[in-house]
């Protein structure tokens, strides 16, 4: 084949890449609305997805050797994978139905459930993965006129592939997911697809005819010129497929490892900036096939290199521990970055300098044991993809054993070492087996790199990952670490007496007084204004806080969802402020499901009187959903007449344009809505119908003994300070919330707020923002009180308004300012207790 129409194939599969890479970013954010969120859940997909291309590249390969028009094939190929992406969203729906009917059949046995969504996503997914999966071996066969090629074109048609995957991932992380939304981002790559099949139908003939070929300069490639080298034993090739299949199990395993740390030291949390460790491994990928494309053609031992490449694998699987615990003394230097795509670049500097060599390493594999297996070009197609098969098959065990039994059973460092080993173990049988080897060389080539392993573990200190882990939070110390399938849970103890439960290196419970105030606010706000609430949801446990409060006021039964089990486990560190909820889960009035909060919604056939969502920052790559038009939806489905729903919405790390985004998104699902405001977080309630609060009903249930104790702690135990919270009534939350675009399934911008969070950390753009629109007068629509009343609550409402102005100028350093508005604040209503504790609180500062 001559050199142009080699490049052609190299563009026309680089875009095939991309666009399979595309796809996979958004059948996968379309199927978690199906199946969930949960760590299980997602890795179904995935492995669903890696299963479907396995099955394709062996059925095709054998194929691609009786076919005379390959190139042909493949266009057809293309415009499967394109009309596919199209009829998707229309057999979503009915996988809908059969995943609802499934989840009441067996909702008491959540394992088996949880086993039935692998054979439901492959069924979806088994026709364009299968298509997809059959694009490599078919063009390799077509490429390939001699066997001489077979390294070089194994090598380069993976390189490009592989190079256009991890594009594709940054083009929908980046661009236009963010832009065009889901729909669009599918047609986009719909276009892609059917574009590549047009130029192959019309140019297969034209390159059909370049057979003579290419023969480049000494220096480049000259693969073709290359005497092949004597075939090993049957015996021996089926070793190394075992072995490539085995290589596919640590090469996951390590994505899911690295990930894991990568998230917990360098707080990765969103879907653009995780999206930076899949394209540095695709990049790696790529580049070690592109290497091996130039020399697997010559190596004259083949065998001896696919050895010598599993021990350097395990020895840098090694060496990555310590790169790890080096890579945080450039975590001071990110968060002194002010720019976001600074920060992104040199997060992706770190990431890719701690998995270049390694994961370049395993791309140098394939076009390797690709020349290993192929003895004969009759039956090229069916050896290469037979190579893709296993190792696929490989790489959906490391995906589901790296996080279903490595990390719960020895934790992510000790996982890391097992895989290392695992790899040193396979190249040493490789060189062991060799049939023309000596033993002078056999012996030091495989314990040179042990000895080595050995020197650099004992040099290294023990249990580095969870020192690390440990310094992801200043001035504490760990007294609680577990490693789960769902994420790792640690609790830590300030020096100063607070603790922090975080969940992936993410601060989900501090219990600061301003964060326990908040948790006590969202658990009792609705039970106290429903009129008589019996059946709760409570999403996400949390520290179990919100969940104890909820409790105080005797519900007939308490529903908790929560997706990371650990949390619960932890919850035992926050008993202080839980009064021990952890020790009456599994009684007749709490039960706790072990899953996704929106999957829970959408399954279930039980309607509330009350929804609470605790859920983390809708910024982050596993929330989003519970903060978009369908989730408001389904939670309407799921209340009764009289229901309310209350959700925590963070003023942190949002910009104004996507704090109004939310509330807006909110009332157009809930018109009734209501904003409730401390000095660092808000709570939405919206319900049904018009909101009324009965103030000396309130006064009556706020009297009772057991909320007494618990919110006068959080300053909330009198009806003033408890309504006194109100920020924006019905009227006033229109006003804010304002017109524009609403965060759906299909446009979900929360997830893409990434460069627009500067400035943004303490929450002071929102949080000025909603200033000019704190209500200052007690709507007759909402409070029913008599005068006397009316006016102590609109005093507090004057002097809240005077101290979120001395938040807002404590977050803008101005001190003074500050101290004169929390004096305006004590000066309009001397009961107003969040000016005097900031007061207090600067007095001991200076």
């Amino acid at each position: 084949m001559s050199r142009g129409a080699h490049i052609v194939l190299l563009v026309l599969f680089f875009l095939s890449g991309a666009c399979t890479l595309v796809y996979q970013v958004v059948w996968v954010r379309m199927l978690v609305l199906v199946f969930g969120t949960g760590a299980f859940a997602v890795s179904t997909v995935l492995a669903a997805f890696m299963a479907g291309l396995a099955l394709g590249s062996f059925y095709f390969g054998r194929l691609a050797d009786k076919s005379k028009n390959n190139l042909r094939l493949y266009a057809f190929l293309e415009l499967g994978i394109a009309a596919f992406a199209l009829t998707f969203p229309l057999i979503l729906s009915g996988l809908d139905e059969i995943h609802t009917w499934l989840y009441l059949q067996l909702e008491a046995t959540p394992y088996v459930f949880a086993f039935m969504r692998f054979p439901l996503c492959f069924l979806v997914l088994l026709i364009p993965t299968t298509l997809m999966g059959g694009t490599l071996p078919i063009l390799i066969r077509f490429a390939t006129r001699h066997m001489s090629q077979v390294g070089w074109n194994v090598g380069t048609l993976y390189a490009a592939n592989t190079f256009g995957a991890a594009c594709g991932v940054g083009i929908a992380a980046y661009l236009i997911i963010e832009y065009l939304g889901i729909s669009g981002t599918t047609t986009v790559a719909v276009i892609g697809n059917v574009l590549i099949a047009i130029f192959s139908l019309a140019w297969y003939r034209r390159l059909s005819d370049s057979a003579e070929p290419y023969r480049a300069s000494s220096g480049k490639r000259n693969n073709a010129e290359q005497k092949n080298p004597p075939a090993l034993p049957n015996w021996l090739v089926q070793l190394t497929l075992l072995v490539f299949c085995a290589s596919g199990f640590t090469a996951l395993g390590y994505e899911v490892l690295w990930t894991r740390v990568l998230t917990m030291i360098l707080g990765l949390s969103t879907a653009q900036s995780l999206s930076i460790i899949l394209i540095a491994f695709l990049f790696g990928l790529a580049l070690g096939g592109a290497i091996a494309s130039r020399f697997v053609g010559r190596w004259s031992d083949l065998l001896i290199a696919f050895g010598a490449i599993e021990i350097l694998l395990g020895l840098f699987g090694h060496i990555s521990i310590g790169a790890f615990g080096v890579s945080t003394h450039f975590i001071p230097y990110l968060s002194t970055l002010t720019s976001w795509t600074g920060y992104l670049f040199a997060t992706a500097i770190l990431v890719f300098s701690i998995a270049l060599i390694p994961t370049c390493l395993m791309g140098l594999l394939f076009p390797l044991v690709g020349q290993l297996n192929a003895t004969n070009l009759k039956t090229l197609g069916t050896k290469i993809g037979k190579v893709y098969a296993v190792n696929s098959l490989g790489s959906i065990a490391g995906a589901f054993g790296a996080g279903f039994l490595l990390i719960p059973l020895l934790g992510t460092e000790r996982s890391v070492q097992v895989l290392a080993w695992t790899n040193i173990a396979l190249g040493a049988v490789l060189l062991l087996v060799h049939p023309n080897a000596s033993i002078r060389f056999k012996l030091p080539a495989i314990g040179l790199p042990v000895g080595a392993v050995l020197l650099l573990t004992w040099a290294m200190p023990s249990n580095l990952f969870i020192a690390l882990f440990t310094n992801t939070e200043k001035d504490s110390e760990l007294v609680y670490y577990r490693e789960g399938t769902a994420g790792t849970v640690t609790v830590h103890q300030m020096s100063h007496g607070n603790r922090i439960l975080k969940v992936n290196g993410m601060g989900e419970v501090p219990t600061d007084h301003a964060s326990i105030k908040i948790f006590r606010l969202l658990g009792n706000l609705p039970m106290i204004l429903h009129s008589d609430p019996r059946q709760v949801l409570v999403i996400a446990f949390g520290g179990g806080i919100t969940l104890n409060s909820v409790l105080l006021h005797q519900p007939e039964r308490v529903d908790c969802v929560e997706v990371v089990p650990g949390v619960v486990e932890a919850a035992d560190f926050f008993a202080r402020y839980n009064n021990y909820v952890f020790n009456r889960v599994g009684t007749d009035h709490l039960r706790l499901i072990h899953g996704d909060g929106r999957n829970h919604v959408m399954r279930t056939p039980e309607r509330y009187d009350i929804i609470i969502a605790d859920a983390t920052h809708p910024g982050t790559a596993d929330s989003w959903v519970l903060y978009t038009e369908e989730f408001y939806q389904l939670c309407r489905q799921r209340l009764k007449t009289e229901g309310f729903i209350a959700q925590w919405i963070p003023l942190h790390g949002l910009a104004v344009a996507d704090y109004e985004m939310l509330l807006r998104t909110f009332r157009a699902v809930f018109p009734h809505a209501t904003l409730w405001l401390t000095d660092k977080y808000s709570i939405v309630l919206g319900a049904n119908q018009p909101q009324h609060i009965d103030f000396e009903l309130l006064a009556q249930r706020l009297s009772a003994a057991a909320l007494q104790e618990s919110l006068q702690e959080v300053d909330l135990a009198d009806p003033v300070s408890f309504a006194g919270t109100l920020a924006l009534d019905e009227r006033a939350f229109a006003g804010y919330a304002g017109s524009g675009p609403l965060n759906t399934d299909d446009r979900p911008y929360i997830s893409f707020t990434d460069r627009r969070r500067r400035d943004t950390g303490a929450g002071l753009p929102a949080l000025s923002s909603l200033l000019p629109h704190l209500v200052v007068e007690a709507n007759e629509s909402l409070f029913d009180m008599d005068g006397g009343k009316k006016q102590s609550i609109e005093r507090r409402f004057r002097s809240r308004k005077y101290s979120i102005q001395g938040a807002v100028s404590l977050l803008n350093d101005k001190t003074g300012d500050a101290i004169w508005h929390y004096r305006q604040a004590r000066k309009t209503d001397p009961a107003e207790r969040m000016a005097l504790r900031a007061l207090r609180r600067l007095e001991r500062a200076d």
